[in-house]
């Protein structure tokens, strides 16, 4: 609980009565690997962060057809963002790749805590820019770096997604297939 006080009070020192607020409101949160944090058609009414742990986010395509749409690692904020801030069931279900920790603050809490302690505002603001610069990111690589420069930019920027995450779910993010991806593999070896 310590590091999510931490992470907020980089921007703006926060209060001991919103500090002791938090404390008394956040959950602790235990997956298993391959347990779901939120399954497709449920709603999201919490923001989590991820003390430990690896999870992935994917939707199906019209086959059933699993597309990972992001991965994120431990020290992360994460949440379903279109059922958490829309209340509409999930489209994207979250589950866990690795055994995983995680804090969570209810919607009900967070925005009494933004309404009543005026401080935490400011570094609300500022991690919600920070993901929302990481999404647009994200899809700017996908749309824009071809399959073998993709490749490229995740090994320097993201090695650790080789090591934690199957190939067939890095390959469905890259949005080809394992063999496309065992052949490019190849060229930089």
């Amino acid at each position: 609980m310590e590091e999510i006080i931490a992470k907020f009070s980089i921007f703006f020192p926060l209060s001991d009565d919103l500090i002791n607020y938090l404390l008394s409101v956040v959950e602790a949160f235990d997956l298993r690997k391959k347990d779901y944090l939120l399954k497709y058609g449920q709603t999201c009414n919490y923001m989590y962060y991820l003390q430990s742990g690896l999870l992935r986010c994917y939707y199906l395509d019209g086959e059933g057809k699993e597309t990972s749409t992001w991965f994120m690692r431990e020290g992360n904020f994460v949440t379903a963002v279109n059922s958490y801030f829309t209340g509409q069931p999930t489209r994207e279900p979250i589950h866990a790749v690795e055994d995983c920790q995680l804090f969570g603050i209810h919607r009900d809490h967070l925005d009494y805590a933004y309404l009543n302690f005026k401080e935490f505002n400011f570094p609300g603001r500022k991690l919600t820019e920070k993901y929302y610069v990481l999404a647009d990111e994200r899809a700017n690589l996908l749309r824009r770096l071809s399959a073998s420069e993709l490749y490229l930019h995740l090994k320097e920027n993201e090695p650790w997604m080789f090591q934690r995450v199957e190939e067939q779910d890095i390959a469905s993010y890259m949005g080809i297939d394992k063999s496309t991806l065992n052949r490019i593999k190849k060229q930089y070896e």
